[in-house]
């Protein structure tokens, strides 16, 4: 398990038994291009810009989930973990993976019919065609999401409290 604190307190505690770094503030921990599995953060360090970026994440999937997808003529096996969002795009649905974009053939049908993630605790579902992995969010800003490997999201900004409100329920 990877740590990082502003805590110095517990780091020097820690830091012998556990994979643990120190930051001294929120700031430069924020700033920091390492993603943790736990963050031990004060919240009366916390200002609300600090909140406004901070994405928590009990949701992860498993390494191991994965789904199936139909790619002209053949199946091709996707990681949950890799999909930063689903759209669609001219009558296909697009899967953005932190590696590239994997497009579907034709869609023939609604986008909720073919996408089996729309209920999956890791995904948000937004009308009509756009489906957010929440674990994969690196920075949410009013019009936009910023994924781990720099993808950009454009979202309406009619969305984006929703989203915020949602990654703020997430508990670690």
């Amino acid at each position: 398990m990877r740590i990082a604190t502003i805590n110095l307190d517990i780091y020097k505690r820690c830091h012998n038994k556990y994979e643990i770094t120190y930051f001294p503030s929120v700031d430069e921990l924020l700033q920091s291009p390492t993603s943790y599995d736990l963050y031990l953060i004060d919240p009366g360090a916390l200002t609300q810009n600090h909140i406004d970026k901070i994405v928590c994440t009990k949701m992860k999937t498993s390494s191991t989930d994965y789904l199936f997808i139909m790619q002209k003529a053949q199946w091709k096996k996707i990681y949950l973990n890799d999909i930063n969002y689903i759209n669609i795009e001219h009558r296909s649905i697009v899967y953005h993976t932190t590696f590239g974009n994997e497009s579907t053939s034709t869609l023939q049908t609604s986008f909720k019919k073919a996408v089996k993630l729309i209920n999956h605790s890791s995904f948000l579902f937004l009308e009509p065609a756009l489906l957010i992995n929440l674990v994969n969010i690196d920075t949410l800003q009013k019009d936009c999401i910023i994924f781990a490997n720099g993808d950009k999201c454009y979202i309406p900004t009619t969305k984006y409290n929703l989203i915020l409100d949602k990654l703020k329920d997430i508990n670690y």
